[in-house]
């Protein structure tokens, strides 16, 4: 089956690569009286032109309607999707009740995945990611059978420099629902606003000892990417979290030289050997120097360094603001793309919506909409269309006026 949208085409290759096992299986629907088989639960899905585009996401325009058990579900979910302006390709679907959403931006020897659960206490989704020398996940088998996955994509992603995939976990086992390449410019925001310093202090990555062994591994590995940063113009996605792994290493090694425990006034002195003329001062000044390199777009605040640190209001944007809420500032406790899409780019919008890659902030990044996320429960009962806020995205400020 031949899937022309760019948003589904890549299915019947991973398909062919995984099994039906790990992507559900599908079917092309063209016309109501195609035949389909609803015996289990389906999920219809669409497309439209233009959507899933390489430099150009319009992540999530298109409509999905999941719980079809029966024809009439599957012909009352065909006339409505069909109803929507260029509608490009429809699929049926078997449904995954997952209990976890996983959406996977990959490239070569690296990924980051947020992971969004079902299950109650656990509605705030979580940000995790891996490379060759380090991660931030201690449940081993979840990555195992990433890893086991993107090893049986090889002959498919090889295709592209840069993935991305939505896949769902249930009872223990991982299904794919998209497969996509992209282009790491549309990525540009998703990496800022310290979100990688987030992820790597959020965690007591000093609990398990390191080898001699390994630690010569990554000396050598952090040495071999300095080498290659000096020689690149065009740094990829990875050397993000790379770089912040070799910090990490070098923190790891005053630690020991100083006999100290790592916390967060530990790291804060470990920092300042930046300025001392020593070896270590050296590659931490040039480790630094890469970070700020790579992460232009940035404000470059002071570093939180509490280690477990969960962060409120995520700044997307640049600028100073002052407006009135419902004028200037537009409140939406659930960030869909559906709005996002309809919204004026010079509005801002205010949402509690944590997750960083959720379609609806992805929608944002894309239009270039300032964004204040994350903002905390008490913080948005006192929000009203009378109240005046002003913003600084420099400083990270938030204050009702």
């Amino acid at each position: 089956m031949d899937l022309i949208s760019k948003k589904f085409k890549y299915l019947s290759m991973a398909q062919s690569l995984l099994g039906e096992k790990i992507v559900p299986s599908f079917t092309r629907i063209s016309s109501l009286e195609d035949v389909v088989d609803v015996s289990t639960p389906s999920i219809m899905r669409s497309s439209i032109r233009g959507e899933a585009g390489v430099t150009n996401l319009l992540s999530g325009k298109s409509l999905s309607i999941a719980g079809l058990y029966c024809l009439d579900d599957f012909r009352s979910a065909y006339q409505k999707i069909s109803m929507q302006p260029a509608l490009e390709e429809v699929i049926i679907q078997q449904e995954i009740p997952w209990e976890q959403h996983l959406t996977l931006i990959f490239e070569r020897d690296f990924f980051f995945v947020e992971i969004k659960s079902r299950r109650c206490g656990e509605e705030k989704p979580k940000f995790y990611y891996w490379t060759p020398v380090g991660n931030t996940y201690e449940n081993n088998g979840l990555f195992k059978s990433i890893n086991q996955i993107l090893l049986r994509l090889k002959p498919l992603t090889v295709t592209s420099p840069l993935w991305l995939m939505e896949l769902g976990q249930k009872d223990g086992e991982i299904f794919l629902f998209q497969v996509q390449p992209i282009d790491q410019m549309s990525l540009g925001n998703i990496f800022s606003q310290n979100l990688v310093q987030e992820m790597l202090l959020s965690r007591n990555r000093f609990q398990k000892s390191q080898t001699l062994l390994a630690m010569m591994k990554t000396e050598l590995s952090a040495y071999k990417f300095r080498k290659n940063f000096s020689r690149t113009s065009t740094p990829s996605p990875s050397w993000i979290f790379l770089n912040w792994e070799y910090i990490f290493h070098y923190f790891r090694i005053y630690c020991l030289q100083k006999k100290l425990h790592p916390n967060q006034s530990t790291f804060a002195a470990f920092l300042t050997v930046g300025h001392e003329k020593n070896w270590m001062g050296e590659i931490l000044r040039l480790h630094f120097k890469m970070a700020n390199q790579l992460r232009l777009s940035e404000s470059y605040d002071e570093m939180n360094f509490i280690f477990d640190h969960n962060p409120a209001f995520i700044f997307i944007g640049k600028g100073q603001y002052t407006g009135k809420i419902g004028k200037d500032f537009i409140q939406l406790v659930e960030l869909t793309p559906q709005l996002v899409y309809e919204l004026d780019p010079t509005k801002i919008i205010l949402t509690k919506t944590f997750s960083l890659l959720s379609h609806g902030i992805l929608a944002a990044i894309e239009r270039n909409i300032r964004v204040v996320a994350g903002i905390p429960e008490e913080t948005w009962a006192r929000l009203s269309n009378e109240e005046s806020i002003c913003l600084d995205f420099e400083t990270r400020t938030f204050h009702i006026q």
